[in-house]
């Protein structure tokens, strides 16, 4: 399991918010002056954050990309 496949597996039952833009997305790297890796682009491309309970007592917070720089 690929770790994008994974981050989805956990995330199940989340609130996740729409999908960052790609220029979202190149806009946070240039900020940050860094590549994010290719597994969390593609995770910002199906959710660009979200919350929400998880593994039973667990509470998760995913921030948007903008939130990143």
């Amino acid at each position: 399991m690929t770790s994008f496949e994974n981050i989805l597996k956990r995330t199940r039952g989340m609130g996740l918010r729409p999908p960052a833009t790609v220029e979202a997305i190149r806009a946070a790297e240039d900020a940050l002056h860094v590549l994010l890796p290719e597994d969390y682009r593609a995770f910002f491309l199906v959710a660009d954050g979200g919350e929400g309970p998880i593994g039973g007592e667990s509470y998760l917070r995913l921030w948007p990309v903008r939130a990143l720089p």
